[in-house]
């Protein structure tokens, strides 16, 4: 299919010449043409501002001192293009389009393990059981400061997680830092499918589940689940933990909602208009779930999982516990292009059955607080240190502690440890002992 191009033909340079006698006419005409509206005008040639990025590509395509690419220049535009939206929007060349798609299946090239960005570089906050990060001895707390020789601190996510990936087989060296100490440790890449819903008992009848991501299949696997666990015993409550759940797609979550609902509605969508654009309402099912549920959220817990909690929490369905989760409210649809590329863009914004929109960077407020798993900041460890160094004078380690106490006292969030039986996980874990108390009242 032959593609139309939206940038208008490079002017000549007498072009603008002979646009000045107009231009001049009209500003003499007055009031009346000053008072034209710059929304009209631009209504009028709405591809009038891509004259300039013409005449700039064709200038640095002909002039530049080293040759460049033309899809290149176009590409990085396109990025710097971003800073003029929401934090959501962005544009994706084929490379990041794959890894979108390979994040939405579950099914990815890579260690195995998840991660964030630190000032170290990359946070892992949790490993794949038996995956590639795991049988190499990486851990969940541990930080990943180089990848094959090169600095991550400085990188973007994105960046910094595209250098950790990379081609099936291929073998990446990684600098791990752990407990202050930094070692190589050489991991093999792997193809990986990650199941994004897992399940155990707490006692017969009580269910423990985990979404990691709402990819294609989770409702399902999630009803799977639970039927497998109260197969003996009939379920009669359970903990749905969405900590550390990012989102994903928005089917799989009305899906995953209605399974706890019998009818209205759990979500809709608004763009421009004030007016909704999509609505979402909960349908019938001899299946649905109508036993207790107390749900898990933290800073972690963002848009589709957000969706999910809200949703429950506004029709009285479930308690969230936890913390206030991250605020991502905003519906994004992916515009592919025919060389490989793509938009993300949003498009609207998610409204909770209370009519309340999920507000950017202002979360879910969990109807009980519980703590985070944290670890001692540096302030503190800086204090332990000195109150046991030896070699100091008494005034020198009173001096020092004093300008410690001005450092701001921060403890580090730790990773959840989602790890071992749950018997285990529930002393160590403040917010799943909180779920687990209140699934009883």
């Amino acid at each position: 299919m032959a593609r139309r191009s939206l940038i208008p033909p490079v002017s000549r340079p007498g072009g603008a010449k002979r646009r000045i006698l107009p231009l001049t006419v009209a500003l003499l005409l007055g009031v009346a043409a000053g008072r034209v509206s710059g929304a009209v005008q631009a209504a009028e040639q709405p591809y009038a501002a891509l004259d300039v990025f013409a005449r700039v590509l064709t200038q640095i395509t002909d002039a530049y001192v080293e040759p460049i690419s033309q899809r290149d220049l176009v590409y990085h535009a396109l990025d710097g293009m971003d800073n003029a939206l929401d934090a959501h929007s962005r544009f994706l060349d084929p490379e990041a389009l794959r890894r979108l798609r390979e994040e939405s299946d579950g099914q990815f090239v890579g260690i195995g393990a998840q991660m964030r960005q630190e000032a170290c570089g990359l946070g892992v906050t949790a490993v794949l059981a038996n995956g590639p990060a795991e049988r190499a001895g990486i851990a969940a707390g541990d930080c990943i400061v180089r990848v094959d020789g090169a600095p991550l601190a400085d990188l973007p996510l994105d960046a910094a997680l595209a250098t950790v990936r990379g081609q099936e087989g291929a073998a990446v060296t990684l600098d791990v830092s752990r407990n202050g100490v930094t070692h190589p440790i050489a991991v093999l890449r792997s193809r990986l499918v990650e199941a994004s819903v897992t399940s155990a008992s707490f006692a017969p009848g009580w269910a423990y589940l985990r979404i990691r991501q709402f990819r294609q299949g989770t409702a399902a696997d999630l009803a799977a689940q639970v039927s497998a666990l109260g197969a003996s015993t009939p379920i009669r409550g359970a903990v749905l933990d969405l900590r550390d759940n990012p989102g994903g797609r928005l089917d799989e979550a009305i899906a995953t909602v209605d399974l706890f609902l019998r009818d209205g509605r759990i979500v809709s969508t608004r763009g421009r208009s004030a007016e909704p654009d999509e609505i979402h309402d909960a349908t019938e099912s001899r299946g649905d779930w109508d036993w207790p549920v107390v749900v898990l959220i933290d800073g972690q817990s963002a848009s589709a999982a957000e969706i999910v909690a809200g949703a429950l929490q506004d029709r009285a369905r479930a308690r969230l516990v936890g913390e206030p989760s991250y605020g991502k409210g905003s519906v994004q649809s992916v515009f592919e292009y025919e060389d490989g590329s793509a938009l993300k863009l949003t498009i609207a914004r998610y409204h909770l059955p209370s009519g309340r929109p999920i507000e950017d960077h202002r979360g879910l407020v969990p109807d009980v607080r519980a703590p985070a798993p944290s670890a001692p900041g540096a302030a503190q460890l800086l204090r332990e240190q000195l109150s046991t160094a030896s070699g100091l004078a008494a005034a020198e380690r009173d001096e020092l502690l004093a300008l410690a106490d001005r450092i701001p006292a921060e403890p580090q969030r730790q990773p959840i440890d989602f790890t071992g039986t749950l018997e285990a996980r529930l002393s160590r874990d403040p917010a799943l002992a909180l779920g687990w108390k209140l699934l009883h009242e």
